[in-house]
């Protein structure tokens, strides 16, 4: 997220190449998703959800995530963490075949969540990312995953972050896209290295070596699989993927009826 923006050495390129994203074909969850083979499994919610999803989701969550929910100083946000995590436990508990309340979670270096593998004898890897009201997850089976989204939106200091983050490749691509197309190309770009950043479990203020997102494709890295897709019309995002090979399975969570199926009011 852009928000979350500090000092890091990254004057490379994860690849130049924008106008590629492509739009997603959501389907229906199933009632136990099942990682195939090479799947990655992608999941979209809209965080406006009523009342009663709130609460459920309040009641479902650990009491340190209440705790954290408590912190946030505007209502907006407050809600919109608590669905976004009690989401992430409902998906979890579809896979892992448990209890969402029971699920726990550590946290690594950079605050990246995970199962602990105690917990995880499916050794799922997930990631998750939020912008404005859509939020995100990515669920793979024993690879390491990131995803990011960003809202459409004007970037008035998107040319500052370009020159202070961006290859040289990269700012020429934002600097020759036409104006109505400059702050998509931006965020496409953006949201790549950002969802390779969560991949690897660095935040932003991370020590990253300089040519780490050009050695995606040297051979320095493991193979790595990054794409850029539409959620919807408003949104732009990325995932990226440990390995050579993957294919994605695209979901529309809807809170109401996942938690109906759990026989919760909502």
């Amino acid at each position: 997220m852009i928000d979350r923006l500090t000092q890091v050495v990254t004057q490379s390129s994860i690849s130049p190449h924008v106008g590629m994203s492509s739009p997603c074909r959501w389907s229906r969850p199933e009632t136990h998703p099942v990682l195939r083979g090479n799947e990655v499994h992608l999941w979209f919610a809209d965080l406006r959800q009523p009342r009663q999803v709130v609460q459920a989701f309040s009641d479902m969550i650990s009491t340190d995530e209440q705790a954290r929910a408590g912190r946030f100083h505007h209502e907006r946000d407050r809600r919109r963490y608590v669905i976004s995590r009690g989401l992430l436990r409902l998906i979890l508990s579809r896979y892992l075949a448990v209890e969402a309340r029971d699920l726990g979670f550590g946290y690594g270096e950079w605050g990246k969540p995970a199962i602990p593998e105690s917990k995880n004898g499916s050794r799922l890897q997930f990631n998750v990312s939020h912008s404005a009201q859509g939020v995100m997850y990515a669920i793979a089976p024993d690879r390491r995953v990131g995803i990011d989204i960003e809202c459409i939106r004007t970037i008035p200091e998107a040319d500052d972050i370009a020159d202070r983050f961006f290859s040289d490749d990269e700012r020429r691509a934002c600097a020759s896209a036409s104006p109505r197309r400059r702050d998509e190309v931006f965020l496409e770009l953006w949201t790549r290295r950002e969802a390779f950043l969560k991949a690897l479990g660095h935040g932003w203020n991370a020590q990253v070596p300089a040519a780490a997102f050009s050695d995606i494709e040297g051979g320095h890295w493991p193979a790595w699989l990054v794409r850029t897709f539409r959620p919807t019309g408003e949104y732009i995002a990325a995932v990226a993927v440990e390995g050579d090979h993957c294919d994605f399975k695209e979901y529309c969570a809807v809170p109401r009826s996942m938690l109906a199926a759990l026989g919760r009011a909502a």
